[in-house]
């Protein structure tokens, strides 16, 4: 099939979601990963980029609170596409739940998902068959990472990162570098046997922005 009887390219869209109370020392990659999303859509790479500040959030209260429940919802989804592709989403999700109301606020600024912090445990994420508990889902905490990105084309979710596999992390970063140079054959998720980016440049040069930043493999602690 010559390129003139190559199917339509399917637009891209790259949704970009930045922890709202990221710490200080963050707020400078975050920049950075925008103006890298930005200038994607400026040069055609993707149809649409948007940039959402969200932040880690108690599951229960949002299933009573009016309107959709964003994050849990949008995390779900996350990890449905995760599980269908044989991926995972942790660590850089996670939940943890405090052992008391007493310990939230100390907890949420020492504990992990790992359970290593004190008055914390890990646990599923949201969708599991674990069983629920309304006096623990009260103190269950969704966690999500520094930076995360999905990958449209049209509607159908394609690649989320940070995400793992038994081998390594796919980092945002690597991401961002795979759409500009056109080399999808790394990436996680369908989107690596598409013919997206035709004429793209193979050769690029690399920038040392595929490297894992160590907020990607550990999930936010410090979300008040």
């Amino acid at each position: 099939m010559t390129d003139s009887e190559s199917p339509p390219r399917e637009p891209l869209r790259v949704d970009l979601y930045l922890r709202g109370r990221a710490p200080a020392e963050a707020v400078d990659r975050l920049l950075a990963v925008v103006e890298r999303a930005r200038r994607l859509e400026e040069i055609d790479r993707v149809s649409d980029v948007t940039v959402t500040t969200w932040s880690s959030v108690r599951p229960v209260l949002e299933t009573i609170a009016d309107g959709p429940a964003s994050v849990t919802a949008t995390v779900a989804a996350f990890r449905s596409w995760a599980d269908s592709e044989g991926y995972s989403l942790e660590p850089a999700f996670g939940r943890r739940e405090v052992s008391s109301m007493l310990e939230v606020g100390g907890a949420t600024e020492t504990g992990t998902e790992t359970g290593t912090g004190t008055g914390t445990e890990s646990h599923p994420f949201p969708g599991s068959n674990s069983a629920s508990d309304p006096d623990t889902d009260a103190l269950r905490e969704l966690r999500v990472p520094t930076v995360c990105a999905a990958i449209y084309a049209d509607e159908t979710l394609e690649c989320v990162v940070p995400c793992s596999d038994d081998e390594r992390t796919y980092s945002v970063e690597e991401c961002l570098q795979a759409l500009e140079t056109g080399v999808l054959e790394h990436l996680p998720g369908p989107m690596t046997h598409r013919e997206w980016a035709r004429g793209a440049n193979p050769d690029a040069s690399r920038d040392g922005s595929d490297v894992v930043s160590r907020e990607d493999t550990e999930p936010s602690t410090s979300d008040g």
